[in-house]
């Protein structure tokens, strides 16, 4: 039968035929049904692991929950019995998390978890962390790079990156000047380029968008909880553990690169070592 494209489904993302399985979470904007990120790490990993996708469908979901609730049958059906291993990139780590919580309240044992330049959402710099001099040292430090790195890009790519930074500073701004507790939700285009995407598409990355922002992140007792991380940092310092919080320790990574570049081109490479030292341990 054909399947339902509505609905996530499974899709193997390697050849190998050893190792315990591998899945790995879709992404919320990526080519490959939010696959592609992941296909030259996994393919690296085929000799220790059996990596499968857990790709997007179509429909669209209200909340976090729901959406892993539909991961959990689908993980379940390509792999009946734990213990289970998780891995997901950005609203990919998000959407793993919560998966791997639902999977534990089912009885289940998650065995590794590895969440990949995961944010938990929720968290934010302080307004007055622009009012600090070393803020502004930073800035200026990091400018000519970015700089540099910008004019590098096509007029038509550079100028996209220009109105999303736009975009991201208008939304930071707004956030700020409201009252304290303010849960206003940042704007998607200031972080994800999605004019180039269907307008059905378009419709369901921002839905997903808002839902992660109301969600409220949780981590489950897991066998090994493994964060890797850009080594690159913004214009603010971020948290440790980009805003996770866990009574158990996390096993901490960092790769070369900004999150821009994670898990592309040589920073795939850089993930799939970090993630063969994890999984042959």
């Amino acid at each position: 039968a054909a399947p339902d494209l509505a609905q996530p489904r499974v899709i193997r993302l390697s050849h190998g035929t050893s190792g315990k399985p591998l899945f790995w979470i879709h992404t919320l904007v990526d080519g490959g049904m939010g696959l592609l990120p992941y296909r030259e790490t996994a393919r690296m990993l085929d000799d220790i692991a059996l990596s499968y996708g857990i790709a997007e469908g179509t429909r669209t979901f209200g909340f976090i929950n729901e959406l892993a609730r539909c991961h959990v049958e689908k993980i379940r059906e390509a792999q009946p019995e734990g213990p289970y291993r998780l891995a997901g990139f950005c609203f990919g780590g998000n959407l793993a998390a919560e998966i791997a919580c639902q999977l534990v309240l089912g009885g289940a044992e998650v065995e590794l978890l590895v969440l990949l330049e995961s944010t938990a959402p929720g968290l934010k710099h302080p307004a007055s962390a622009w009012l600090k001099p070393s803020t502004w040292s930073r800035v200026a430090t990091r400018l000519p790079a970015r700089a540099s790195n910008l004019l590098q890009r096509d007029s038509a790519t550079a100028l996209r990156r220009l109105r999303m930074k736009q975009r991201a500073a208008a939304s930071g701004v707004d956030q700020w000047i409201n009252k304290p507790g303010n849960t206003a939700i940042p704007d998607i285009r200031g972080v994800l380029d999605i004019d180039q995407l269907d307008e059905a598409s378009q419709a369901r990355a921002t839905r997903h968008w808002e839902a992660l922002h109301v969600h409220k992140p949780r981590l489950p007792q897991v066998g090994r909880l493994v964060l890797i991380k850009a080594e690159a940092e913004g214009w603010l310092p971020r948290h440790p553990t980009l805003g996770w919080q866990s009574p158990q320790p996390f096993e901490i990574h960092s790769v070369p690169g900004s999150h821009e570049e994670f898990l592309r081109n040589h920073s795939a490479k850089d993930v799939a070592e970090v993630m063969r030292r994890i999984l042959e341990a």
